[in-house]
């Protein structure tokens, strides 16, 4: 289940965009993991990394069964999670480092993508 701790907002509005913008990541986060490239193209740059770089194909299989529900409390970690992965790519390729293109397949047979 997840919570919020609501003393961490100034108001109920505000409160409530939170949950909205969560849940709207989480759904895309989600669809992503099943290779769906309009709702990866949607995630900011961080979840972007997060799912096609940071998670291993069985790691983003696991990810693509999981309900948007269970996944918002940890949208902000993930983000951060692939902004240093992020971070790591740019410092691996300004040291001279060839970078692998991550290959990416959907379960369930979808077709596999890249992003671009």
């Amino acid at each position: 289940m997840t919570q919020f701790d609501m003393d961490w907002y100034e108001s109920e509005e505000e409160f409530l965009a939170d949950v909205k913008e969560r849940t709207a990541n989480a759904n895309l986060l989600v669809g992503a993991a099943k290779g769906d490239q309009e709702a990866f193209k949607k995630l900011d740059m961080g979840l972007q990394a997060f799912v096609s770089s940071y998670l291993d194909d069985k790691q983003r299989a696991e990810l693509a069964k999981m309900q948007p529900i269970d996944i918002i409390d940890n949208i902000y970690h993930w983000e951060k999670v692939g902004c240093e992965e992020l971070q790591d790519i740019y410092d691996a390729q300004d040291a001279g480092y060839a970078v692998p293109s991550p290959s990416v397949s959907a379960p369930d047979n979808a077709p596999a993508w890249r992003p671009k």
